[in-house]
């Protein structure tokens, strides 16, 4: 493990993707979307578990899903529950790493989400993205897309493009633009001067009163620190149903009175 870098999990969202298995009360990552008998949240941490002490991981949630994350957090190890940081409400990414930010004040951090697969050799790529960091940059891995979907941040020439539509994100890969993993690794006072520039209003309000804007489009679309490390880990997401059934070998289709073809594993 690399022991310096404190691992922030991102479990705070309400997964509306995954209705009707996810649901306000019990969200996508308390459930085992992959088959693996155990939860999203749980197989982030044993994720983190390759590049951080278990001291020095944490996981950001929302207050109503409180007892799932003491939960789930206990079946892994005791100490997780020590580390838990409980918003009052949901007001997305942005928000969330900048309470990480602010919570931890100094040293370099990796932030996960919840809402992937991670096979192969994690730790290397992270290795790679360390020696960017200490060069003050903020870094992404990028995967490789199979298509031009609009699901995806993409990374092309040092810029950041969130989730454009398809024809763009069909421009963008002809261009060499991969996709952005949703992991992100920076050294804390680094990305709290880029809030500090871009966002100056988190600074002045309490958390209920931070902008509700997704980290990609609040920091990343607007820095000139943006680096990517091209994964040489194997990458699947697991944030919505389509994702799922293209990521799995054993999928039934079923169909749902309320919602368009849904698929469960079989």
């Amino acid at each position: 493990m690399l022991e310096n870098i404190q691992t922030i999990i991102l479990a705070g969202g309400m997964g509306k993707r995954m209705y009707p298995l996810s649901t306000d009360d019990k969200p996508k990552q308390f459930h085992d979307v992959s088959g693996s008998g155990r939860s999203l949240l749980q197989e982030t941490v044993l994720l983190a578990e390759q590049i951080s002490d278990i001291k020095k991981i944490s996981v950001i949630g929302n207050r109503l899903h409180k007892f799932h994350l003491i939960d789930q957090l206990g079946q892994i190890h005791f100490s997780l529950l020590n580390n838990i940081l409980l918003e009052e409400e949901a007001r997305n990414t942005a928000a969330s790493i900048f309470l990480a930010c602010q919570t931890f004040g100094k040293g370099v951090v990796m932030i996960l989400p919840c809402d992937q697969k991670i096979s192969g050799d994690f730790k290397k790529s992270v290795l790679k993205a360390l020696r960017l960091v200490q060069k003050g940059k903020i870094v992404t891995f990028g995967i490789e897309p199979s298509a031009a979907k609009s699901d995806y941040g993409y990374i092309c020439e040092n810029s950041f493009h969130e989730k454009p539509d398809p024809y763009t994100a069909q421009n963008l890969i002809d261009k060499g633009a991969l996709w952005n993993s949703g992991i992100f690794i920076f050294d804390v006072e680094t990305m709290l001067a880029e809030y500090k520039k871009f966002h100056p209003e988190f600074f002045e309000f309490s958390f209920h009163q931070y902008p509700k804007l997704p980290f990609d489009k609040a920091i990343m679309e607007k820095t000139d620190k943006l680096a990517m490390v091209k994964a040489g880990f194997d990458w699947q997401d697991l944030g919505n149903w389509q994702a799922v059934r293209e990521n799995s070998c054993n999928q039934e289709l079923i169909d749902f009175p309320c919602a368009e073809n849904l698929y469960l594993a079989s």
